[in-house]
């Protein structure tokens, strides 16, 4: 096996490796292609994978001295980090209640009405139950374009804003970049070069991606399929998970 080849084995190993563990991160991958389908999931996970990218380009850069040179500022670190992810994960729990509590029940033969907020298909005609845009005449071929212009921008902002929360929440921890640069010095006579360095990362990039779209295929896969009530059930495991995790985070920088 040459150096390249050997390059691309373990940095797909040690993408697995970071992203198999299923976290808060990988729960709330999977409850968001539940909710909101297939293309915000994959938003998600791309926003989980490109984290792991920045940390392992930075990890094959600065390597041990890099992991060195966060060590001392690891308890404020994880102060930061863990106060954030209940922050998070009390916002969310709130959301999740509101949109509970606005959801109609499969019983009393209501039906949700898509809204522009969800980054739906509006009807032409319709208007929104949180005091939508006023009824359209369908006959109206600039109101139908006017009306698909404003859900692909709705659909545009979801994707975007799932991309960048699930960076951020996954950047909160960045001692995972102590787990890349371990793998980088320790691997050295595997990486002899700046080029198996590239197709190091590349390779963990592919490896956690193709793990979090796996999971947001999982979820979005499952959405329609599930009762109402697994849905409430993954928020409310994810939301604890995030709560839990940064509460440890927090109790670990204070001890």
């Amino acid at each position: 096996m040459d150096a390249l080849a050997a390059a691309a084995v373990a940095g797909a190993v040690a993408g697995w490796g970071i992203a198999i563990p299923l976290g808060p991160v990988g729960v709330l991958i999977v409850e968001t292609g539940l909710r909101h389908g297939y293309r915000i999931a994959f938003a998600a996970g791309l926003g989980a994978a490109t984290a792991d990218l920045i940390y392992a380009s930075a990890a094959a850069v600065g390597g041990l001295a890099l992991a060195e040179l966060l060590q001392p500022a690891a308890r404020p670190l994880r102060l930061i980090g863990g106060g954030a992810l209940i922050v998070l994960a009390v916002a969310r729990f709130v959301r999740s209640w509101r949109e509970g509590a606005r959801v109609p029940s499969a019983s009393d033969g209501s039906t949700d009405a898509p809204s522009p907020s969800d980054g739906a298909d509006v009807p032409v005609g319709s208007a929104s139950s949180l005091g939508g845009p006023p009824r359209l005449d369908a006959s109206d071929p600039e109101a139908r374009h006017a009306t698909t212009r404003h859900a692909a921008a709705a659909r545009t902002d979801r994707v975007a804003s799932a991309f960048a929360a699930f960076l951020g929440i996954t950047l909160l921890n960045p001692l995972t970049v102590a787990y890349f640069a371990a793998l980088v010095v320790g691997g050295q006579q595997l990486l002899p070069s700046a080029s198996a360095r590239v197709v190091f990362v590349g390779a963990a990039f592919a490896a956690s991606l193709s793990w979090q779209w796996g999971l947001a295929g999982l979820g979005a896969g499952a959405r329609g399929r599930l009762p109402a009530r697994a849905h409430t059930v993954m928020a409310a495991a994810g939301n604890a998970l995030v709560l839990g995790l940064g509460a440890w985070m927090a109790a670990g920088a204070m001890g």
